[in-house]
């Protein structure tokens, strides 16, 4: 948690950055000699020493402060109060004016209420952002599918190829084997068949 009171240049920067970064932004707008900002100031300074020993992780990104109406145009605000004291959160680019009671109790109440309820507004976006899926990653797992598919076609022409590549059973005599076969006693049934028709007859 930080606690600012602004009344330089160098805190209003400060701020400015703080609200660029998505901090969340307590601001009370006062004006000096304005009797209402009189009453609720003494009771807005009682935040620090109220936060002073909350060690809540909840409030590591709030930003408690307050500015005179003199430097607040230097604020990037988006839009400016009608009227003095103004309080306000501002948070993601978000000013939620606050309406409420003007005690230190009631700051307190409204500071731990909307801190809770923007950490998990916060935390459920860094889940969804954590569960999209990288483009790198999907890209790889297409290439990978490719490569799968391209092998698989490689391997199916190399199986077929070697179907068609397989010798045939069987097949022609050679004259040599044919002249080497005893018709007295033949061996098998294809032997047989040969000495019996295939072999030509002496005259």
């Amino acid at each position: 948690m930080k606690i600012l009171h602004i009344n330089n240049d160098n805190g209003i920067k400060e701020l400015n950055g703080d609200i660029k970064n998505g901090k969340n932004v307590y601001l009370l707008i006062y004006m000096e000699g304005c009797m209402p900002c009189n009453m609720v100031r003494p009771e807005w300074q009682k935040l620090e020493s109220a936060f002073a020993k909350n060690k809540n992780t909840l409030h590591k990104d709030t930003v408690i402060a307050d500015v005179e109406r003199e430097n607040m145009s230097k604020l990037k605000l988006k839009h400016m109060p009608m009227g003095f004291p103004s309080i306000r959160m501002i948070s993601d680019n978000v000013e939620d004016d606050y309406t409420n009671g003007r005690s230190a109790e009631a700051f307190v109440s409204w500071i731990d209420e909307t801190a809770k309820k923007h950490s998990s507004q916060k935390k459920s976006k860094n889940s969804t952002r954590k569960q999209k899926p990288k483009k790198g990653n999907a890209s790889k797992s297409k290439n990978s599918t490719k490569k799968s598919n391209v092998n698989k076609i490689k391997n199916g022409t190399n199986k077929s190829n070697a179907k068609k590549q397989k010798p045939k059973k069987g097949g022609k005599w050679s004259l040599k084997y044919k002249r080497s076969i005893n018709c007295k006693h033949p061996k098998g049934f294809s032997q047989k068949q040969h000495c019996k028709y295939g072999r030509k007859k002496k005259h």
